[in-house]
């Protein structure tokens, strides 16, 4: 992967990158992707979920839903894993691109103050400090107050 984007390049050099690359992350049922695919793929639901806040219902029927959060939350976790495979000048540096959007997922989350993400994915939720915001706008908080109104 060349140049990444959000942003992501600006915090590793091309060793980081390299390494990255090269590092698998078991991903369960066979399956497994790269630190650096992980990276990217955090970094683009986040800014995603960022861009889809504001959107009112029905104006955009392709804008992501409540199990597109969970998706990314889960990324969010093997991210999590997949830091601590890399060694520590790689770590520190995936770490700080990394705490970039989290902070952005933080700008425009709030805590789940009625623990509505672990009734809505009890399978998935976990502790992480990412398991325990919802968004404060969109279609996804949308969804998941209609959710949290039914159950």
């Amino acid at each position: 992967m060349e140049g990444y984007p959000f942003g992501l390049s600006d915090d590793l050099t091309e060793a980081d990158t390299a390494t990255m690359e090269a590092t698998p992350v078991d991903l369960g049922h066979g399956r497994s992707r790269s630190v650096a695919d992980l990276v990217v793929s955090w970094a683009g639901h986040v800014n995603r979920l960022h861009a889809e806040q504001y959107l009112r219902p029905g104006e955009d029927n392709e804008a992501w839903t409540a199990h597109d959060y969970v998706a990314a939350l889960i990324i969010r976790d093997f991210v999590e894993r997949a830091l601590r495979l890399l060694p520590r000048t790689a770590e520190d540096h995936a770490f700080t691109a990394v705490t970039k959007h989290d902070e952005l997922l933080r700008s425009f989350t709030e805590p789940d103050a009625t623990g509505v993400l672990q009734r809505f994915a009890p399978d998935e939720w976990n502790a992480g400090w990412w398991w325990q915001r919802l968004p404060q706008s969109g279609p996804v908080r949308q969804e998941l107050d209609a959710f949290a109104a039914r159950t």
